[in-house]
């Protein structure tokens, strides 16, 4: 994603959705895509291309309860939305 595209998000996500949060996340240095999650901790990639691990303070309910990824829920989400729906 190009810096362009990145501002152009990033300041649609601060002007609609959570001003608040992204003036904290700014703050702290983390306003940055986070490419994936595992456990308690989110990755990103810096300027140089190198993966930086951030432990996730800030997450949902779901994520501080059960981690980015949980195989278990992964699993049971996937086999629901594969699942015809008179048979689950």
């Amino acid at each position: 994603m190009s810096k362009t595209e990145f501002s152009d998000r990033h300041n649609m996500f601060q002007t609609f959705c959570r001003p608040g949060l992204t003036e904290l996340l700014t703050s702290v240095g983390l306003d940055k895509i986070y490419k994936r999650g595992e456990g308690d901790y989110l990755y990103y990639d810096n300027e140089q291309g190198q993966e930086i691990q951030v432990l996730d303070f800030l997450g949902g309910y779901g994520a501080n309860l059960f981690g980015h990824n949980h195989p278990r829920l992964n699993r049971t989400a996937q086999e629901m939305f594969h699942c015809a729906p008179q048979n689950c």
